[in-house]
């Protein structure tokens, strides 16, 4: 329910109007009055009212100094303007604040009625654009873990899998190019923060191709930027140069989606005990053979999830866990949902 304030010094305008509202019916309920500019500011401190009418003429703070007192303010989305027919120069000073409706006195209902349909359909796209953002946000932030993840892991391909996912979704959900430009800058600063506060040092022009680039060329140059930061990451290591630990790697990459996969197994065909290998593993890799397994099952499996036709006990069992139960587990403890929560979450994208 959208939260009106009545502001007029008139008590019969401020009585008609509150029955009207009422009888439109239309998601509106009055839940305060004032009888001038100061009162209003304090009804709005506390109650953030989602529409105000507020007439003109008031004693002590009018209508215009209220208006340009609330502009400096967040939170108060719709504004009426009630004014008389001499008063109407006003109503007109009023539009630089941002007011789109006015109503003239004295009030006839057709006149509030049409008012109140046109601030519930801006407040109700307001809502929805700001749950689309949120959405955004939320998408931005994990999308940013599972590149940081990758990128730390050095898994080129589906590091590549990621952001032309990423690309195509913005791209179906009627991004702009700017505002795509700019989720690609705010992505690739988390993925460049998550890695910093694993060693990795970034130069500052890391991302300034990023910054420079034209609102179409973005995203080319976002790829750019991760892939310069891969390479930083494995000159950092010299990955690759002991070949066993390259041979785990692919092993891994080939069977990870099997549950019988482990250390043991893994090193019996290097040649190596499984803890030299894992000590091994763990200098040169940057994690330990398990957690370097759990993570791509996880991240695979909240790839999986995004799709809303795949069931969470199918996908289990398709990254390794024949126990639904230690999936659960599993996934909740590394994303801090539980797999139906993230599906939840971010299925709908």
């Amino acid at each position: 329910m959208n939260k009106v304030l009545l502001v007029d010094d008139e008590y019969a305008v401020k009585i008609s109007l509150r029955a009207l509202i009422a009888e439109a019916d239309c998601g509106f309920e009055v839940v305060a009055e004032a009888k001038n500019g100061v009162e209003a500011l304090e009804q709005v401190e506390r109650f953030a009212p989602d529409l105000l009418f507020i007439d003109i003429k008031m004693p002590k703070m009018d209508g215009l100094e209220l208006l340009a007192r609330l502009s400096a303010r967040e939170g108060v989305r719709e504004i009426v303007v009630v004014s008389g027919y001499d008063d109407f120069e006003y109503a007109r000073q009023a539009l630089r604040y941002g007011v789109k409706d006015y109503i003239l006195k004295p009030i006839e209902p057709e006149q509030v009625f049409a008012v109140l349909e046109g601030a519930r359909k801006r407040l109700d796209e307001s809502a929805r654009e700001m749950e689309r953002e949120s959405r955004l946000t939320a998408y931005c932030r994990d999308l940013a873990e599972g590149l940081a993840e990758r990128l730390w892991l050095l898994e080129e391909r589906p590091l590549l899998d990621m952001l032309e996912r990423m690309e195509r979704q913005l791209r179906e959900e009627g991004v702009s190019l700017r505002q795509a430009k700019q989720m690609y800058m705010n992505v690739t600063s988390l993925v460049l923060h998550e890695l910093g506060g694993r060693g990795l040092e970034a130069p500052d022009e890391s991302s300034r191709k990023l910054m420079e680039a034209d609102d179409g060329q973005a995203f080319a140059a976002m790829k750019e930027t991760m892939a310069e930061t891969a390479r930083r990451i494995g000159r950092s290591r010299n990955i690759g140069q002991r070949g066993a630990v390259g041979l785990v790697l692919k092993h891994i990459d080939a069977h990870f989606r099997e549950e019988t996969l482990s250390l043991s197994e893994t090193a019996a065909r290097t040649g190596l005990s499984a803890s030299h290998l894992s000590l091994l593993f763990k200098e040169e890799v940057g994690v330990g053979f398990i957690q370097y397994v759990t993570r791509k099952r996880m991240e695979l499996a909240k790839e999986l999830l995004r799709d809303p036709l795949r069931k969470a006990a199918e996908i289990a069992y398709e990254v390794g866990y024949a126990d639904y139960s230690h999936f659960n587990k599993a996934f909740k403890k590394y994303c801090g949902l539980s797999p139906q929560e993230y599906k939840k979450r971010f299925g709908s994208f």
